[in-house]
């Protein structure tokens, strides 16, 4: 289905939960905007998808990434998604948990315009390294996985104004997530924070944290 808004254009792929990847029609679809000057609004609603095809990644002004996937693999990524230089805001949520590669070529500078991103459900229990390289983020949600950390590289989202780890396993944080200057809005419910953690959030952000 495609909706045309000023220069924006919005395309929702739909399948059902019996089928595990994109019909021909659905491939189609997505070849015809793949050199399409607007941006490119996509949502994919694939509760069963266990492998993101390469032509997403491979539409030029992909601006805005909305997926409702199955349990993806590390390896059933498409490489160039994660170099992709307009993505602007990328939502994933998982029905079952996902697995996102620890590791991206090195040459690739990852996801240079990316600001909001949300990984919901996705049951990762560390965040690859180079996610913290993504230093255009302002927003970050990544809710009902099972992080019981952060890495100190965290410091690299000086941008962040509102970050959610909401139901994860976080029980301190690095010294480098209380430099987040730029940090207005903060949610960590269904954490096991310690006491002393939660002073050190007070402290600093002013928020109560019960």
């Amino acid at each position: 289905m495609l909706n045309m808004t000023n220069t924006t254009r919005t395309v929702t792929l739909k399948l059902t939960r019996s089928q595990r990847e994109l019909t021909l029609k659905h491939l189609q679809e997505i070849e015809q905007i793949i050199h399409d000057p607007a941006a490119i609004k996509l949502e994919l609603i694939a509760p069963s998808l266990e492998i993101l095809p390469k032509e997403i990644a491979q539409i030029q002004n992909l601006t805005f990434l909305n997926l409702t996937i199955g349990p993806i693999e590390a390896e059933h990524w498409p490489d160039l998604l994660w170099s992709h230089s307009k993505l602007n805001r990328l939502n994933i949520v998982a029905q079952s948990g996902i697995e996102l590669p620890q590791q991206i070529q090195q040459k690739i500078t990852p996801l240079p315009s990316l600001e909001y991103l949300t990984l919901k459900n996705s049951g990762l229990s560390k965040l690859p390294s180079w996610l913290y390289q993504l230093k255009a983020l302002k927003e970050v949600l990544i809710n009902g996985a099972k992080l019981t950390e952060l890495d100190s590289n965290i410091q690299n989202w000086s941008k962040l104004s509102r970050l959610s780890l909401d139901r994860n396993q976080i029980e301190k944080f690095p010294e480098e997530f209380y430099q987040l200057n730029k940090l207005v809005h903060l949610s960590l419910d269904g954490n096991p924070l310690s006491e002393q953690t939660k002073q050190k959030i007070y402290e600093r952000w002013k928020i109560f944290i019960d």
